[in-house]
């Protein structure tokens, strides 16, 4: 991920801005169903972040984190309870 990171950060012009959208492993999806989560699921997800170790990857590449924002995704409970 920091190659990627390092790659996204030089590519952006000054002012530009950079979407990340990854499963947050400390959410309650994980915490409730652990391995079987459906935000897990190999191979569209090969590392996982917490806001906090996704602040810091970003962060340490000299990038501003201007906020992190939490989304819901029904489909993984479905996806997760089979």
């Amino acid at each position: 991920p920091h190659r990627m990171i390092a790659a996204a950060a030089r590519a952006l012009r000054p002012g530009g801005r950079m979407l990340i959208a990854v499963p947050n492993l400390d959410g309650w999806g994980f915490r409730t169903f652990g391995e079987d989560w459906h935000g897990l699921h190999l191979p569209h997800h090969l590392l996982h972040f917490t806001p906090e170790t996704l602040t810091r990857l970003v962060s340490g590449h000299g990038l501003v984190v201007r906020s992190v924002t939490l989304s819901e995704r029904p489909g993984w409970l479905r996806r997760s309870v089979k």
